[in-house]
This record gives structure tokens, C-alpha cells and sequence, in this order.
């Protein structure tokens, strides 16, 4: 049997999720009661689960995707938003991208230089250092989700109409 504290990080995410937006405003999206909602994200009712199927409902309903990067984190994963349309992708905005990226190395590597300046690293500098590090490869697969869209073999024709 799987030791089950090692979900208890998703279970209180989707508690805190549903928290955050009252489980009233769901009930018309997945057509549930707020108490039975309620009942399902709450961790010490381990009889009543939230279907994956509804917690991606409310996710992309609400672009609160803290579930799923829960789910990613405990399972070793990152989730990596690439963007859904860049039709449009301008110069300055590849070079905001390309920038922001860099930045966000440089991120990283502040934490990094303030966590050796005692000669040790604890475990709360390795979570800011971890946090920064995914941040900054988040951002360099936005900036090549840009530069994709710069490539016409590679970019899907959008329908206008």
C-alpha cells in the first residue's frame, strides 16, 4: 500500500484551491453541490476524492494552475506554460522574452551566491534556489515558444473568420 502523506501536498492544494474561490462557484461548472465539492478537496475526508476530470475544469475556468503544479512537484516534474497564441509575436517582444529569461538566470544565480556565502547550503536557500532555477527554465521555454512562432514551418495556421 502507497504511503498516502505523499499526496498530502496535492490534497491541500485542492483544498486550498476551492478555498480560494468558494466552492459555490463551481457548482454550475461541474454541476455539484458546494458541500459536496467542499466534502471532495477536504483532506480529512479520505472516502470523497476530486476527479482529476473537475480539478482540470476548474483550473482552466479559473487559469489558476496550482493544482497542477502540485501534482508536477511531487511527482519530480515542472510544468512549463508555452502560451496558447503568438500570433503576433513582435520584436520587442522576442527581446522582452529573451530578456526576462536572462534575468531570471540571473535570479538563480543571486540565491546561489547568497546561500555559499556561509559555506553551506540549507534547505530552505536549496527551496529558493530550486524555486528561481524553475523559474528561469519557465522562462526559456516561453522565449523559444516566441521564437517558434517567428518559424512559418513550425507555427500552425490559425483560422481567421
Amino acid at each position: 500500500m502507497m504511503d498516502r502523506s505523499r499526496v498530502a501536498p496535492v490534497e491541500r492544494a485542492a483544498y486550498d484551491f476551492v478555498r480560494r474561490k468558494g466552492a459555490r462557484y463551481f457548482e454550475t461548472l461541474l454541476g455539484k453541490k458546494p458541500n459536496v465539492l467542499s466534502n471532495e478537496v477536504n483532506p480529512n475526508t479520505p472516502t470523497h476524492k476530486l476527479g482529476l476530470l473537475d480539478s482540470l475544469l476548474m483550473q482552466l475556468d479559473t487559469s489558476d494552475f496550482s493544482i497542477l503544479h502540485t501534482c508536477n512537484h511531487v511527482c519530480g516534474f515542472q510544468a512549463v506554460a508555452l502560451g496558447r497564441n503568438f500570433h503576433d509575436t513582435s520584436d520587442m517582444e522576442l527581446l522582452n522574452r529573451y530578456s526576462n529569461w536572462h534575468a531570471e538566470i540571473g535570479d538563480v544565480n543571486r540565491e546561489l551566491n547568497s546561500a555559499l556565502a556561509d559555506g553551506d547550503i540549507s534547505a530552505k536557500e536549496y527551496e529558493r534556489i530550486e524555486r528561481e532555477f524553475f523559474e528561469a527554465i519557465a522562462a526559456g521555454f516561453e522565449f523559444l515558444a516566441r521564437a517558434r512562432h517567428l518559424v512559418p514551418e513550425l507555427t500552425p495556421e490559425v483560422p481567421h473568420g
